[in-house]
C-alpha cells in the first residue's frame, strides 16, 4: 500500500465515523468496479505539496549502523464526492455539508491526529446534480486539505574495522 493509499484510508475512516451508517459506502475513488446501487462517497487524494524545508538527521547505532532520516511537513488536497444513486434517502448535498462541517468535531480531529493527520482547510460544498437521459444524477462534493509529516529513513551499514593479514614483500 502506498503512502497516498494509507492516507486515503485514514480519511475514509473519519468520513465513516461521521456518517455512522454501515449501509453507506465510503470508497477510494477511481476503482475499476461496477457502480454501486446504494448511496456512496468517494475519497481521492488530488495533490501533495511540501510546506517546509526538508529536515535531515542521522543517528548512529553501534559501530556499523547509521539511520539517515529526512522529514518534511506536507499537505494533501482531498476531494470528497457524494452520490445518491438508486436510493430514496441520503441526500448527497446534505451528507457533503454534514461531513464538511463535522471534520471539525473533536472526536474526528482526534482520530485524524492519531493517524498523523491534521485538518488545514475545507472548501465549499457544491451541488453537482446534473441531468441524464433518464432523469437526474444527484451528487455533491467538497475538498479539504490535510497536513502530515512525510518521513523517509534508511539504515546504512559501514565497515567499522578491517583486519589485513599476510606477508609484504619489498622489491629493491
Amino acid at each position: 500500500m502506498t503512502q497516498d493509499d494509507t492516507l486515503n484510508q485514514y480519511i475514509r475512516e473519519a468520513i465513516e465515523m461521521i456518517i455512522a451508517n454501515e449501509n453507506y459506502l465510503v470508497l477510494k475513488a477511481d476503482q475499476n468496479s461496477p457502480r454501486k446501487k446504494q448511496p456512496y462517497c468517494t475519497v481521492k487524494v488530488l495533490s501533495s505539496k511540501g510546506n517546509s524545508l526538508e529536515e535531515f538527521s542521522s543517528k548512529d547505532y553501534g559501530t556499523t549502523d547509521t539511520t539517515m532520516t529526512t522529514s518534511v511537513l506536507r499537505s494533501i488536497l482531498v476531494s470528497f464526492n457524494f452520490f445518491k444513486n438508486d436510493s430514496t434517502e441520503s441526500d448527497p448535498y446534505y451528507l457533503a455539508s454534514l461531513c464538511r462541517q463535522s471534520l471539525m468535531r473533536e472526536t474526528v480531529r482526534a482520530n485524524l491526529k492519531k493517524n498523523g493527520l491534521g485538518l488545514l482547510t475545507r472548501g465549499n460544498t457544491k451541488n453537482m446534480t446534473f441531468e441524464l437521459d433518464n432523469g437526474f444524477e444527484e451528487r455533491a462534493n467538497f475538498t479539504a486539505s490535510f497536513s502530515y509529516v512525510d518521513t523517509d529513513s534508511e539504515v546504512l551499514t559501514t565497515i567499522s574495522t578491517a583486519e589485513i593479514s599476510g606477508n609484504i614483500d619489498y622489491i629493491e
